[in-house]
């Protein structure tokens, strides 16, 4: 799910189904928007850039998995940002942040493949659409919450294996 820039706004985002829909707060009712998300599957989150307001949606292309998928609320209308890397994979169940004053998203753990849960860290830089690699994280994580507050990227909660929805760890990374 993301939010608009301005807050009213709310847009599911259902991988490999046929329906994206924006929720109207003030209206209270539903559009869908003409765009699926067809090939991916699993969890997909988005995030809004702070300064468009631009969603961004990582592994938003099934062809290629280091596409963004960008979708803008003032046109409606949602492109494939191809960016070019060997980096980035088709992930579900990931964390994904903006960071560095809106200029860059950070993109942590979730799914790759039949894995259940990674410690990857990937930095995407806006103004060049460049992905790069982070540092490992210390623990793989999955259907985690993540925050940026200042030079601190945090972490909390997580799935693995054996333990769903465990809040009880905090990693500061």
């Amino acid at each position: 799910m993301s939010v608009s820039q301005d807050g009213k706004t709310l847009t599911t985002w259902n991988a490999g189904a046929t329906l994206v829909a924006n929720y109207s707060i003030t209206s209270d009712s539903w559009t869908q928007v003409p765009y699926a998300v067809n090939g991916l599957t699993g969890v997909l989150h988005a995030t809004t850039d702070p300064t468009t307001g631009a969603i961004y949606l990582p592994a938003g292309s099934p062809t290629n998995p280091s596409d963004m998928l960008k979708y803008t609320y003032a046109t409606g209308q949602a492109v494939i940002e191809t960016i070019p890397s060997t980096l980035v994979v088709i992930k579900s169940y990931y964390s994904f942040v903006w960071s560095y004053n809106g200029t860059k998203i950070i993109l942590f753990g979730g799914h790759v493949g039949t894995e259940l849960s990674v410690a990857n860290i990937y930095i995407l830089d806006i103004k060049s659409m460049t992905w790069s690699e982070g540092p490992i994280a210390p623990d793989t994580r999955s259907h985690m919450a993540c925050a940026v507050s200042g030079d601190n990227f945090i972490v909390w909660g997580d799935s693995t294996h054996d333990i769903f929805w465990s809040a009880n760890n905090t990693a500061h990374l």
